[in-house]
């Protein structure tokens, strides 16, 4: 079985914000939703980012959750977090809608199936080299071919 760590991201050469997962292994229940865009804030109490897509004076921004954080290669082994992705980087959120009780009132969520980077630290990653890296707690329990 495929890893999804080993999926090459094809589709991610332009950042353009919503959008579909390229072909591959998924949590069930993942729908496909992906959306990319610029870091513009980290809130680090709920492990969230905030992303903008600007274009022709307009912009659309969402914010996604890390639950448990992805499994992105890092010096210490440990899982990538809200906390380690600076503002300014450009990344492709593959996330699921959740549905949580927050102050006794329902609320609309994203939370991240996968990450993928389209540029890091200010330097443009080449669309062959752009990897999807998985997140969450319970990623790999279930799968589905999109």
């Amino acid at each position: 079985m495929l890893s999804l760590q080993c999926v090459v991201l094809l589709s991610l050469g332009a950042p353009a914000q919503h959008g579909t997962a390229p072909s591959g292994y998924y949590p069930a229940g993942y729908s496909g939703d992906i959306f990319t865009g610029t870091v513009v804030s980290v809130d680090q109490s709920s492990d969230a980012v905030t992303l903008e897509y600007s274009k022709g004076g307009k912009s659309e921004k969402l914010v996604v959750i890390m639950e448990g954080g992805c499994k992105v290669p890092s010096k210490g082994g440990e899982p990538m977090h809200a906390k380690n992705i600076p503002e300014g980087t450009v990344l492709t959120a593959f996330y699921m809608p959740k549905t949580e009780k927050i102050n006794g009132e329902k609320q609309k969520l994203h939370v991240f199936v996968a990450i993928s980077f389209v540029e890091w630290q200010g330097k443009k990653i080449a669309t062959e080299n752009q990897k999807v890296w998985s997140c969450g707690t319970d990623v790999y329990k279930q799968f589905r071919p999109n």
